[in-house]
């Protein structure tokens, strides 16, 4: 996990960016859901924007509720990729970007063939 804060230009608040490289692969899901609770701890006591990003290992369904469970707990929202060419295991998404306080400008997954995941790009604006 790498977690900083970014002063933002004119504002009194501060650019909270978490990014995560989830654990893979392991029974059930109560490692993977202590992982992301942790970053509870973070979210909870930032109150401007915020982005969690990284490779989340999604790849069932109920990895994907517990990350969605806790990131609308903290009123982060999903970046829509279209089209959504995330590396997709299982035909579930990997990778994911959440925001808080921000809006999608512009956002792409780019293929590659150097690496097992596409990189994600967004642009981002303050809300």
């Amino acid at each position: 996990v790498s977690v900083a804060e970014y002063a933002l230009a004119g504002r009194e608040d501060t650019l909270l960016a978490i990014n995560l490289h989830a654990v893979n692969f392991t029974f059930g899901v109560e490692s993977f859901e202590q992982q992301i609770a942790a970053l509870a701890e973070f979210l909870a006591e930032h109150e401007g924007p915020a982005i969690v990003a990284g490779d989340m290992n999604t790849w069932s369904a109920s990895r994907q509720e517990v990350l969605d469970t806790h990131m609308s707990r903290y009123d982060l929202q999903p970046v829509i990729f279209e089209p959504d060419l995330r590396t997709a295991p299982f035909g579930r998404p990997l990778d994911h970007i959440f925001v808080r306080g921000l809006s999608a400008r512009h956002a792409e997954v780019i293929p590659v063939d150097s690496s097992d995941h596409n990189p994600l790009r967004v642009t981002l604006a303050l809300d």
